[in-house]
């Protein structure tokens, strides 16, 4: 897959990128060098008292791990 992109953004020729798409349509991408650092970035940023008391009992459906990530005709 290729992607063009603008020089501004500070990706080069070859680089390997991460792309996430979201349910919107919308995606985020980030070059693979820089995953470590992003997630790194991440730390500390929940609020102090985030999951103080765990997560507790959440009930959940069964889920179908057989998704192909493709959206479903309809009809």
């Amino acid at each position: 897959m290729a992607l063009r992109l603008p020089k501004d953004l500070g990706f080069g020729e070859g680089d390997e990128v991460t792309i996430v798409p979201h349910d919107d349509g919308s995606f985020t991408f980030w070059k693979q060098d820089n995953t470590r650092d992003l997630l790194m970035s991440l730390y500390g940023s929940m609020s102090p008292g985030f999951m103080r008391d765990g997560r507790g009992d959440i009930e959940q459906d069964e889920r179908d791990w057989s998704y192909s990530g493709k959206k479903p005709d309809t009809v």
